[in-house]
């Protein structure tokens, strides 16, 4: 389990060349592209709590997300998000068949995110559990942890390291409508994956970039690899203003606990 602090922000689509050019220079490198498929699984049967005098700190269940890296099957065409051979395939928990298999057979990687610290603070701080998964079925397995698939989505955009930080700058995606149909092209049980490309549109109309800028830490317990953290996340706070301005979002953004109350 690491300890990430973090801060974000967010910027219209047309600064985001500026913003690239910018932080390239800051940063001495050109971005890394980002492109992810990542699975949401929730609890099959989620505990329900006792609503009665006395019974307080129960217990709490987590989303799991599964994420895949798929930079290497992108497609670059003036920056559009388009992927080739079966890449955006969608995962189907009721079919069991070629498509799940397949998608089984990615490198997935496990994470669960905890809810951040409370209290008044100058970062975000929050407990994340990373696990890769190299044996067996990914999806077989969280369904023996007792989670069901709830829902799925892929992340674009570009990485820049600066310093200890890493600068993410992202959209999330989802597939378009229509996309059943490509896929039912793609999925062949005999024979290759097809070469036609797969869509995927923006889950937030306003195309808007989101900006995180994050630092981790081996332990929570580490105090001075925190404050060393938190000091550095605050020095580059100040180095981007006027690029963009970092802060806290909304806590309850990040609660990924399961609610049947």
């Amino acid at each position: 389990m690491i300890q990430q602090l973090s801060l974000y922000s967010h910027l219209p689509d047309t600064q985001l060349k500026m913003v690239l050019h910018t932080l390239v220079a800051i940063c001495g490198m050109r971005p890394d592209d980002i492109l992810e498929h990542s699975l949401v699984w929730k609890p099959t049967n989620p505990f329900v709590p006792v609503l009665s005098a006395g019974q307080v700190n129960q217990i709490e269940q987590y989303g799991i997300t599964m994420t895949h890296d798929l930079n290497h099957m992108i497609s670059h065409s003036r920056g559009a998000i388009t992927l080739k051979n079966g890449a955006v395939k969608k995962f189907d928990a009721g079919r069991g068949n070629y498509c799940e298999s397949k998608l089984a057979e990615r490198q997935w990687g496990i994470t669960i995110f905890e809810v951040p610290e409370a209290g008044k603070r100058k970062v975000v701080s929050q407990s994340i559990s990373k696990a890769k998964i190299k044996e067996g079925n990914p999806f077989e397995f969280a369904e023996r942890l007792g989670y069901s698939f709830a829902y799925e989505y892929w992340t674009k955009g570009y990485k820049l390291i600066h310093g200890n930080a890493i600068i993410r700058i992202f959209r999330v995606y989802k597939l378009k409508k229509g996309a059943e149909s490509i896929e039912e092209d793609i999925m062949e049980v005999d024979g290759p994956e097809t070469t036609a490309e797969t869509e995927l549109e923006l889950l937030d109309g306003s195309k808007r970039w989101i900006i995180k800028v994050y630092i981790n830490v081996s332990q929570i317990t580490d105090l001075e690899g925190l404050h060393r953290a938190t000091s550095e996340l605050e020095k580059i706070k100040v180095e981007v203003n006027g690029l963009f301005e970092l802060s806290l979002p909304v806590g309850s953004s990040f609660d990924t606990r399961i609610r049947n109350r």
